[in-house]
């Protein structure tokens, strides 16, 4: 990736936070950022411990707990209690690539 693809990602990716995070969940939230699982550890629960204590977080200082998932991790958010919330795609400088994210939520009450 060159540094214009970068610095045009990164400002589009901040962009998306702000008016899909940010402004609907506001300050009472924990959102989970960058969340990834070494190959190795993969699919041994490293990952759901790592989210696991993210939501423990959050439900104890009762806020919402937000993140951006690739499609690729949706199911795994799901099957934790995650729910979708809005999709949206980013396309690069050139528009020749697309990239498609999912804002997802923690859902408390499907707990009670």
């Amino acid at each position: 990736m060159n540094l214009t693809r970068a610095m045009d990602m990164d400002h589009k990716s901040t962009a998306a936070k702000r008016n899909y995070v940010d402004e609907p969940f506001g300050e009472n939230q924990l959102y989970l950022q960058l969340l990834s699982t070494h190959p190795e550890f993969q699919l041994h629960g490293a990952g759901t411990r790592l989210v696991s204590r993210g939501v423990e977080v959050g439900r104890k200082n009762d806020v919402n707990v937000t993140l951006i998932a690739l499609p690729t991790a949706e199911g795994f958010y799901e099957h934790i209690g995650f729910n979708s919330v809005v999709n949206f795609t980013i396309s690069s400088v050139d528009e020749d690539e697309s990239f498609r994210y999912n804002v997802m939520a923690y859902n408390f009450t499907s707990e009670e």
